[in-house]
């Protein structure tokens, strides 16, 4: 599963000469923001969620940012563990969609108790996109996407 807070130059490209002073400029960097990341995981740990709960934000800020059937991919692995192809249906709110369980998802807690796994069932789905880029852009709204989780819960 992947993470990720804030905006990072790991993926800016290179095109000149390794300055090993700016490597290690950016390991300081990134490596002092890892309390920070690891205290938002403990606060995700410890915050305990109930399935049922979850389903205005799946189909609501989920269903509006990742779409429809990513939102239903979800809702899937925190209540069954598995991700799957979702089947046509109309009328239906991404919680309610078929879905037909292809892959069982290694390390999923299902149901979820805490918002932590929560977060790992956006990071596979986030780990399943097409391309690198998409997949970054995805794992980089995680934690925006978890907020009114964390608030309301």
């Amino acid at each position: 599963m992947m993470y990720g807070l804030k905006e990072s130059r790991f993926r800016r490209r290179h095109v000149q000469s390794l300055d090993p002073g700016g490597i290690a400029a950016y390991l300081q960097e990134e490596l002092a923001q890892m309390s920070e990341q690891e205290g938002v995981y403990k606060g995700w740990l410890d915050h305990p969620v109930e399935p049922s709960h979850l389903k205005c934000w799946i189909d609501g800020q989920l269903a509006d940012t990742w779409g429809p059937h990513a939102a239903a991919r979800v809702w899937n692995i925190i209540n069954e563990g598995f991700d799957g192809e979702v089947e046509q249906a109309r009328n239906l709110k991404p919680h309610q969609l078929p879905i037909t369980n292809t892959n069982e998802v290694p390390g999923a807690c299902a149901p979820v108790r805490n918002l932590f796994h929560v977060s790992q069932a956006l990071s596979w789905i986030a780990g399943t996109r097409n391309t690198i880029s998409e997949r970054l852009e995805y794992v980089k709204a995680i934690p925006q996407l978890m907020e009114p989780l964390t608030e309301g819960g």
